[in-house]
């Protein structure tokens, strides 16, 4: 298989695994059976949609003990239907999250949802950040109070 068509097989598998009405990547899957295929298919899609939940759960893991581990199950799948990653490393996924939860019909009626998730995801950034000296509080003592 040249590496462009392989390229192509797997972009249109990941389409796949996001969008499943995305189907034309059945007909390149080995075997004859079509419903066979669908079935296989749909297993690799649970799989990846249950680690990728996981992996925001651990990301996220005070809004999903304050609405439950169903529900956050189910916003999850709802946010990585519309918010698939975009990178192979996790690090940077999830961090629209806040953004889809203060738009997710779903979560509207808990307001501060959105608030929280914003909070674990600047303790998550601030945790991965580059190390950088402190202000030292000799540099604030020359600004004005208003600053």
């Amino acid at each position: 298989m040249a590496a462009s068509s392989l390229q192509a097989l797997q972009r249109d598998f990941y389409r796949a695994l996001f969008d499943p009405a995305a189907e034309d990547v059945l007909a390149r899957i080995a075997g004859d059976n079509a419903a066979t295929k669908q079935r296989r298919l749909d297993i690799y899609r649970n799989n990846v949609f249950a680690s990728l939940s996981q992996a925001l759960g651990d990301l996220y893991p005070v809004v999903r003990r304050l609405v439950g581990e169903e529900f956050f199950r189910a916003t999850a799948r709802a946010y990585l239907q519309q918010h698939a990653p975009r990178q192979a490393a996790l690090l940077f996924f999830g961090g629209d999250f806040p953004r889809f939860l203060r738009g997710f019909e779903h979560t509207r009626a808990l307001a501060y949802l959105p608030d929280v998730a914003a909070l674990e995801l600047a303790w998550h950034d601030a945790y991965h950040a580059a190390e950088a000296q402190p202000l030292a509080p000799a540099a604030l003592q020359d600004l004005p109070p208003t600053q």
